[in-house]
């Protein structure tokens, strides 16, 4: 009776085995190293909300820490509006990208110190999306809550990354609400032109009825006549005080910077760094895969052996 020489096998597998062997533990044993030793990255990351018209935001440095969220909303009273949406976009729009970019940081720029290169030579539209591969931003449909988040190995370059963002966003809103106040304010200009001269020709209309007129009866069509002309007047005082008030308002609007969103979650002082748990974790996985890819090696080569051992044996008996 033909038998497996469990021996013959390993040592036909033997070559094989030690490449297998070593690569599987080379490769382990490099992550498990690089996971170990590798840079930190930091991450800088803020929650924030956008709120109502005319509230003021928390104090993040300076003028970074506010931002004027936006939406469009041209039939509203309050003009642009802060909608979480709307900050979302204006966080990634190109304009914000661009600036935050070339912003200097520690005698360079902020390019240039998180990729290396300026952003002369990467270009515009390379520097745009290196920089969005950098951002995350989430947004909470139920709260309404933003967070931004940035991972970097620099921790100066990313909370200025940041801060960045949020300052140049916050110029950009401004630059925004400027213009659509100054629209507004031109067509209120207009409309008070409109209603100061009708309110003059209705006001000329009841001078010449007073004077073509100097004594009229009571309950008469002359009075019902002065009564309409006098309403007609008073009307159109209303009208024009309502626009003289619109076109002042607008006038406010161009130099106020109404702050609509807060920050909820500010940066800490200390940046955290990444979990090295999940990089050390990732390579005892590396090394379990290592140890389940030599077994099924070993099972693979059994199996070839005992299946020309079969082989063999059922030539002999036919023989």
């Amino acid at each position: 009776m033909a038998e497996l020489d469990l021996l013959a096998v390993l040592q036909s597998m033997r070559r094989w085995l030690k490449v297998v062997l070593f690569a599987s533990l080379a490769a382990a044993g490099l992550t498990a190293l690089w996971a170990a030793f590798a840079p930190s990255k930091y991450t800088a990351r803020v929650v924030l909300a956008a709120v109502g018209p005319g509230k003021q935001g928390l104090s993040l440095s300076g003028a970074a820490s506010s931002l004027l969220g936006v939406a469009l909303n041209l039939g509203g009273n309050e003009g642009i509006q802060a909608t979480p949406d709307m900050v979302g976009y204006l966080l990634n729009s190109e304009t914000v990208l661009v600036a935050v970019a070339q912003a200097p940081l520690n005698g360079t720029t902020i390019s240039q110190a998180i990729f290396h290169e300026t952003f002369e030579a990467m270009g515009r539209n390379r520097t745009v999306d290196k920089m969005r591969d950098l951002l995350h931003i989430t947004i909470d449909r139920q709260t309404g809550m933003i967070a931004l988040e940035v991972q970097l190995r620099d921790s100066t370059a990313a909370r200025s990354l940041v801060e960045g963002l949020l300052g140049h966003a916050q110029e950009q809103f401004a630059d925004l609400t400027r213009t659509q106040a100054s629209e507004s304010r031109r067509s209120f200009e207009a409309r008070v032109d409109t209603a100061q001269e009708r309110l003059r020709e209705a006001e000329e209309r009841l001078l010449a009825f007073n004077e073509r007129n100097r004594s009229v009866p009571a309950r008469s069509r002359l009075a019902l006549e002065r009564e309409r002309l006098e309403r007609e007047t008073a009307t159109r005082q209303d009208i024009y005080h309502i626009a003289l008030g619109d076109r002042e308002s607008a006038r406010a609007k161009e130099l106020e910077a109404r702050p609509a969103l807060v920050v909820v979650e500010a940066m800490p002082a200390a940046l955290p760094t990444q979990d090295r748990q999940v990089l050390l974790r990732a390579s005892f996985a590396g090394l379990g895969f290592a140890a389940v890819s030599l077994l099924a090696f070993f099972i693979r080569e059994l199996l070839v052996a005992g299946n020309v051992l079969v082989t063999t044996v059922t030539g002999v008996r036919e023989s």
